[in-house]
């Protein structure tokens, strides 16, 4: 079950952080 734990962990590491590079280049546009 350890292996498992660590997809979930790097997952959540990817999509968190191409949601925060979207979200930063949406502000970005915006101004």
């Amino acid at each position: 079950m350890g292996w498992q734990v660590y997809m979930i962990l790097v997952l959540l590491i990817v999509w968190g952080g191409t949601f925060w590079c979207v979200a930063k280049t949406m502000k970005a546009e915006k101004q």
